[in-house]
């Protein structure tokens, strides 16, 4: 006869966890194996004891394996920090090297870019009152050295910043005991007495010996400031044989021709004195209804008028020889007396 075989009775999950170990064994029978997979389909915690159970046991090499690529990592990471920190260091370094350059150090500053006056309201005493013609700039580092006869005053030109102070204008008193000259930045702003204006100075600069050089007399012109105070020219020189000439043609009929002709006129004392073969300057303006005018100083006309009005002998060319000699000359050919176009 046969028995029936009742189904297993479910198993509660510590008894299925006693019998893992030997169910992974195979040391169970059918009937106990079939109960206790029931229970690992229908429970996912003692499924994931079992897991657990069957999982492969790490050996220390692989641990060692597992943890040494870790280790690379955390290297890697802290030296792309470092490298990270020293780069952004150095970017900084440079950027406040940068801003020191430009807000604190500077560079010495051109007489070009300086404006000057003086004053002298004591006999042994000069006041020097120095400024910048850019509203940007500022100085700095102030020097005053005694070289022979000659103050040698020095500065710095750096950005204006309230952060690291500095300013566009300065005044300084500097004594004239045994002093004959003061030079600022390479510039001459005293002489022998006598004040030199910026103008008077870039003039100076501009002297050149020959008429024939067209691009050191536009110099000259620009200096003098022609343009500006007479209209806009061409030039044309005589060359190939004497009297040398410098011939200015003006383009526009001018709206005073009286003062164009006394304006050129105190112009044409100074390139004469300034270009040394230069003998003589003319100058043409047109006039409505189609007229040219033209005007001419000769250099023999120049060392009368300077001889009559000094009363000595003058050469005109001797007030090329120094900065004071050419204030000197644009002094007197300025004064309302003096003898211009008679």
């Amino acid at each position: 006869m046969n028995v029936e075989q009742n189904p297993s009775p479910a198993l509660p999950c510590a008894v299925v966890r006693d019998l893992l170990p030997l169910y992974l064994e195979g040391l169970t029978s059918p009937q106990t194996d079939q109960a206790v997979e029931t229970h690992l389909e229908l429970c996912p915690n003692c499924a994931q004891y079992k897991a657990a159970l069957t999982a492969p046991l790490s050996s220390p090499e692989q641990t060692a394996d597992q943890r040494e690529p870790d280790y690379l990592k955390t290297i890697r990471r802290r030296g792309l920090r470092r490298t990270v920190l020293t780069a952004f260091g150095v970017v900084l370094a440079m950027l406040l090297l940068f801003c020191a350059k430009l807000f604190y150090i500077g560079s010495p500053a051109q007489a070009e870019e300086l404006l000057w006056r003086t004053e002298q309201q004591k006999e042994d005493c000069l006041t020097l009152f120095v400024s910048t013609s850019s509203s940007g700039a500022a100085f700095r580092g102030w020097q005053v050295e005694r070289q022979g006869d000659t103050a040698v005053i020095s500065l710095r030109k750096t950005l204006a910043s309230s952060l690291f102070g500095g300013s566009g204008q300065a005044a300084m008193d500097i004594p004239l005991e045994d002093l004959r000259q003061i030079e600022l930045c390479g510039a001459l702003v005293w002489q022998d007495g006598e004040s030199i204006p910026r103008e008077t100075w870039l003039a100076w600069q501009a002297a050149t010996p020959y008429t024939g050089d067209a691009a050191a007399l536009g110099k000259l012109a620009q200096a003098l400031n022609v343009g500006a105070l007479c209209g806009e020219f061409t030039s044309s020189l005589q060359t190939d044989e004497a009297p040398y000439a410098w011939t200015l043609h003006f383009s526009q009929v001018p709206q005073d021709a009286p003062l164009l002709d006394r304006q050129m006129e105190r112009l044409a004392y100074q390139m004469l004195a300034l270009v040394d073969n230069l003998e003589q300057v003319r100058w043409t303006y047109p006039q409505y209804g189609g007229h040219q005018v033209s005007r001419t100083l000769t250099l023999q006309q120049a060392d009368y008028r300077l001889s009559v009005y000094n009363s000595r002998q003058e050469r005109l060319k001797s007030y090329s020889q120094s900065p004071a000699d050419l204030e000197r000359l644009r002094q007197t050919v300025a004064a309302e007396d003096f003898p211009i176009n008679p």
